[in-house]
């Protein structure tokens, strides 16, 4: 339900979930699918902040709750904001441009395309941000 331009979610949604991670606790041994209980998290978005208190369950083990999560190498926080990606990726586009000692101007445009080009690329359709200061440290590399 999409009240005052946020998502309210109800104890009957998290219920639904939690009866569909049963589901899935019962189906994994059939299919011999493991799953890797320590690397799953709960991340509360935006507009759930009334439901914080209920705990949602791996067959009896408890899924942590966290304020940010990283899937598949970029970090989403429950804004569904990337100021800690940015971070991450810019930091190590920082260390290896240090890293690159080339005098010629050609050699060292390649080289700088090359190692430090796709770490401030990857993933940027999905992290892409407005935010004129997240664009300033994206850009001071």
């Amino acid at each position: 339900m999409l009240t005052g331009g946020k998502f309210t979610f109800t104890l009957s949604d998290l219920e639904k979930l939690q009866s569909s991670l049963n589901r899935l606790v019962e189906w994994s041994p059939t299919w011999q699918f493991k799953i890797s209980y320590t690397k799953c998290s709960f991340l509360y978005i935006n507009g759930m902040t009334n439901l914080h208190n209920v705990d949602m369950l791996l067959g009896d083990d408890k899924i942590v709750t966290v304020d940010s999560v990283k899937d598949l190498g970029i970090i989403v926080d429950s804004e569904i904001k990337f100021p800690k990606h940015i971070g991450n990726i810019v930091a190590g586009a920082h260390a290896r441009a240090n890293l690159i000692h080339i005098q010629d101007v050609q050699t060292l445009t390649r080289a700088f395309t090359v190692h430090v080009g796709p770490l401030l690329e990857c993933g940027s359709c999905v992290w892409s941000t407005h935010f004129k200061s997240e664009i300033d440290r994206i850009e001071s590399v």
